[in-house]
């Protein structure tokens, strides 16, 4: 003998409830309200290579805002803005001065962490405008509040490019 069962309607609801609060925890993620967001974010290492190695030191101004045109339902986006015209570099053997001219605007998924590498041009301080320039990478790890989008910590370093031989 078949007995068929049916589900209860308070069992029935009970699931339809929770699978509705998973749906919308999964919505309000990728819906958050983005807080723009400004800091300066102390930042050094050292650039190896030649004709000398130079170590930066100095601020990285960073700053985050909700990315514009956002579709309904889409996965949030964050544009990060990092300048690093206010890094001064030293060479190492020489004791040369060193500028940078960096500055980016990157539009990122948004996440509770995100890695950016970013490379910047940096050239001897007083050169001339056909002067070759060099490069750095500028490493940075931010965090975010995934309730309100607000950038919580930043952490940054300099390093060479891993360029391969």
């Amino acid at each position: 003998m078949k007995t068929s069962r049916t589900p209860s309607t308070p069992a029935l609801v009970s699931l339809l409830v929770l699978a509705a609060g998973g749906l919308v925890s999964a919505v309000a993620l990728a819906q958050t309200a983005l807080v723009p967001t400004s800091t300066v974010v102390a930042i050094a290492g050292t650039v190896t290579g030649l004709p000398e190695s130079v170590y930066f030191t100095g601020p990285a101004q960073l700053s985050t805002r909700p990315a514009p045109g956002r579709i309904a339902g889409a996965t949030a986006h964050v544009v990060v803005s990092i300048d690093l015209r206010q890094l001064s570099g030293r060479g190492v053997s020489t004791g040369a001065s060193y500028v940078s001219s960096g500055h980016a605007n990157l539009t990122r998924v948004f996440a509770a962490s995100d890695l950016i590498q970013l490379t910047f041009p940096f050239v001897r301080d007083g050169a001339g405008p056909v002067s070759p320039s060099r490069t750095g990478v500028a490493t940075f790890v931010l965090a975010y509040d995934v309730t309100t989008g607000a950038l919580t910590a930043a952490a940054a370093t300099i390093a060479a490019p891993d360029l391969p031989n």
